[in-house]
């Protein structure tokens, strides 16, 4: 596995995981979670879809100001069946973060960790060695000091109108996924 430089890592895309296109998780969410990183000191790498780059510009630009790492998360949150697709969407994702926040994006993450990228861009978009905020809460999946935690800004405040059950339950628990995080980043946890 290559080097992971980043343990925290954020999926900033659409809410309900990039099912609906609102950003109350991005607006709300994002706040909270940059205040908890400049309490314990934690520089995050924070993956960015930048089909919300249009309504989420203040959002982003607060990210970068607090000194935290950009990385691509597709411009479109979709799972392509062709990695000749995955690899259009990057490159248009790589080129709105160049021209708009002058990043080069060194970190790619795939939508839903594309196996069809795996190879390419590691460790970031193999799910291998990633625990998910919320199964984390929900399940209390291990957490060891080789993992990479991964949360949306979704999941710690949720939402109304979820688009279907699975949504309803999965992000039923914003507080208690912020209190996981909390705790997470409470540890001694080296970046």
């Amino acid at each position: 596995m290559a080097e992971k430089p980043y343990r925290i890592t954020v999926d900033c895309e659409f809410d309900w995981g990039g099912r609906v296109p609102s950003i109350f998780g991005i607006k709300e969410g994002i706040p909270k979670i940059l205040w908890l990183l400049k309490r314990y000191n934690i520089k995050a790498l924070f993956f960015i879809s930048t089909e919300i780059v249009e309504d989420a510009w203040r959002e982003i630009d607060t990210i970068q100001k607090a000194g935290h790492a950009l990385g691509s998360h597709g411009h479109f949150h979709v799972t392509y069946n062709s990695s000749k697709r995955c690899y259009q969407d990057r490159n248009i994702s790589d080129d709105i973060l160049k021209r708009l926040f002058g990043v080069e994006p060194e970190f790619y993450r795939a939508p839903k960790f594309n196996k069809l990228t795996h190879n390419d861009c590691l460790p970031y978009s193999n799910p291998s060695g990633h625990v998910g905020l919320l199964k984390h809460t929900w399940f209390g999946t291990k957490i060891d000091e080789d993992s990479i935690i991964y949360l949306h800004p979704f999941d710690i405040v949720g939402g109304n109108n979820p688009p279907n059950l699975f949504c309803r339950v999965w992000y039923s628990r914003p507080d208690m996924a912020y209190k996981k995080l909390k705790e997470l980043l409470h540890e001694d946890m080296p970046n």
